[in-house]
C-alpha cells in the first residue's frame, strides 16, 4: 500500500480522485469540489476577514517570520 500526501490525490487522479480520497478518509460521501487556484484562496481569506494559523515550527516564508505555536493572523 503506497502512502502519499493528501494533496497528492489531485495530482495523481485529478478531481475524482482527491473526492474519493477525501471520502475515504472522513467515512462520509464527497459529492462536489470547488477548484481554487491559489490567487482565488487568497482572495477567500480576504473575504472572511483572515484566517489565524499557529504553525508546528518556526520558519521565515517571503520575508515574514513564523514563531512556532504562536498564533498569526493572515490575510492577503
Amino acid at each position: 500500500n503506497d502512502v502519499q500526501k493528501i494533496n497528492a490525490a489531485y495530482s495523481i487522479g485529478g478531481a475524482k480522485m482527491a473526492m474519493k480520497t477525501v471520502s475515504n478518509l472522513l467515512n462520509i460521501p464527497v459529492k462536489y469540489y470547488a477548484l481554487v487556484n491559489m490567487g482565488g484562496l487568497m482572495k477567500l481569506v480576504d473575504y472572511v476577514g483572515g484566517i489565524y494559523v499557529t504553525p508546528p515550527l518556526t520558519f521565515t516564508y517571503s520575508g515574514f517570520p513564523f514563531k512556532k505555536r504562536v498564533r498569526q493572523h493572515l490575510n492577503g
